[in-house]
C-alpha cells in the first residue's frame, strides 16, 4: 500500500493549516479589537460619569449660593429696608406742611415699597419659601395662580407625587419653571399643561403647551440656553427624557426612576 503523500493530499494539508492559522488571526484579532473597543467604551463611561458629577457638582454649588443669597437678601437686604420704611412713616408725622417736601416723601416712601417688594420676589424666587415649606406641587401651584400672564397654566397631580426628596423637588422647581417661561415668551398659545404621574413605578412629568411646534434637538444644538439648561439639569439627577414630533405644540416628558 503506497502511504505517500501526493501532491493533492498536501496542497488539502497546507490549505486546511492556513484555514487554521487564518481563523486564529481572525479570532485573535477580533478578541483585541472587542477588548480595544470595550476599554474604549469604559473610558468614555468614566469620562461620562465624571462630567455628569461635575455638572452635579456644579449645580450644587449654585443651589448652594442661591439659598445664601436669598437667605441674606430676606434677613439683611429686607429686614434694613423694612426698618428704614418704618422710620420713615415716623418721620411722616413731623413734617411740616409743604406740598412739594411731602410729593417728594411721597415719591421716595414709594419707591422704598417698591424696593421691598422686589428684594421679596428675587429672594423667592432664589429660595422658594413654599417649595421648602410645602414640596414641589404646592410650589408649582403658586407659580400657575401668580405669573402674569395670558396663558392659562394646569396643574394635575395626586398625593403621590409630591413625595420628591428636597434635592429633586428643587431641581424640578428649576426645571418646569423655565419650560413656563419658555412657552410663554416663545411659544405663541393659550395654554400650559404640567402634569405629575406614576408609570411602572417611575414618576413622569409631562410638560405641554399649544404653542408652535419646532424641532427641540435641533434647537439645543443651535442655541437656546434655557433648553440646555433643562437637559442639564435632568441629567443631573439620572433621569430620562424624551420630546416627540409634534406638528403643533410641545411636549416634554421627563421619567425619573424611584
Amino acid at each position: 500500500m503506497d502511504t505517500s503523500l501526493q501532491p493533492f493530499d498536501i496542497i488539502i494539508a497546507g490549505s486546511v493549516i492556513i484555514f487554521i492559522i487564518a481563523a486564529i488571526f481572525i479570532i485573535l484579532y477580533y478578541y483585541y479589537s472587542r477588548k480595544m473597543v470595550m476599554a474604549d467604551l469604559e473610558k468614555n463611561q468614566i469620562s461620562l460619569d465624571y462630567q455628569k458629577e461635575l455638572l452635579k457638582n456644579e449645580i450644587r454649588v449654585i443651589e448652594k449660593e442661591r439659598k445664601r443669597i436669598a437667605r441674606d437678601l430676606h434677613d439683611e437686604v429686607g429686614a434694613n429696608l423694612s426698618y428704614v420704611n418704618l422710620n420713615l412713616a415716623q418721620l411722616e408725622k413731623s413734617l411740616p406742611k409743604d406740598r412739594k417736601l411731602n410729593e417728594k416723601f411721597q415719591v421716595c416712601s414709594t419707591q422704598l415699597n417698591k424696593s421691598i417688594a422686589d428684594v421679596r420676589r428675587i429672594s423667592h424666587a432664589l429660595l422658594p419659601p413654599v417649595l421648602d415649606m410645602f414640596g414641589l406641587i404646592p410650589a408649582i401651584r403658586e407659580i400657575a395662580d401668580n405669573v402674569e400672564s395670558d396663558i392659562a397654566i394646569s396643574v394635575e397631580a395626586d398625593d403621590s407625587s409630591n413625595d420628591f426628596d428636597k434635592d429633586r423637588s428643587l431641581q424640578l422647581y428649576r426645571i418646569i419653571l423655565e419650560i413656563i417661561n419658555n412657552s410663554i415668551k416663545h411659544s405663541g398659545g393659550s395654554k400650559i399643561n404640567i402634569r405629575f404621574t406614576s408609570v411602572d413605578n417611575r414618576k413622569v412629568i409631562i410638560a405641554a403647551n399649544d404653542g408652535e411646534a419646532f424641532d427641540f434637538h435641533k434647537k439645543i444644538k443651535t442655541g437656546g440656553l434655557g433648553l440646555k439648561n433643562i437637559i442639564s439639569r435632568i441629567e443631573s439627577m439620572d433621569a430620562e427624557w424624551y420630546v416627540p414630533t409634534l406638528k403643533e405644540g410641545f411636549e416634554i416628558k421627563i421619567i425619573i426612576n424611584e
